[in-house]
């Protein structure tokens, strides 16, 4: 689950899949496109037996999920990445639902990516990686 009040939850699957769920708690988060901030008629209590659809499924990986992590303060931004392939991380953009995809290049040096963190302010990413080393990248925006 997310930090600093996310209305999100993010599932991994060992296909590479990440989908991203409205929290069960939060009654602010709609199914469709439109406005996030609105209340939505979308969030009832799940039904036994059914399951809800995801707000958005992303298929950017082809090998198992081993690390995800939320922007500490936002959550806007999205961490998820595989020790199983190189360069295996992905950011993705909460609000838009998207994958940055000028980021990591194929010049990034993150190799096997063992585990992601963030700063407390959440302007910086740590990125440690299968050599020993630990990555430090600052987040522009941020």
């Amino acid at each position: 689950k997310g930090g600093g009040g996310s209305q999100y939850l993010a599932v991994a699957a060992e296909s590479g899949a990440v989908n991203l769920y409205p929290d069960r708690a939060s009654s602010t988060v709609g199914f469709g496109g439109g406005d996030e901030g609105a209340a939505s008629s979308s969030i009832l209590p799940p039904v036994p037996g059914q399951s809800r659809p995801p707000l958005s499924a992303h298929l950017n990986l082809r090998t198992s999920i081993s690390t995800l992590s939320f922007h500490p303060v936002s959550s806007e931004i999205l961490a998820f990445a595989s020790r199983r392939d190189s360069n295996a991380l992905r950011l993705l953009h909460v609000p838009s639902r998207t994958v940055f995809a000028d980021w990591p290049t194929s010049k990034t040096p993150v190799n096997y990516c063992w585990c992601v963190g963030w700063s407390p302010g959440g302007r910086y990413l740590a990125v440690g990686n299968d050599k020993g080393r630990c990555l430090l990248y600052r987040l522009g925006h941020y």
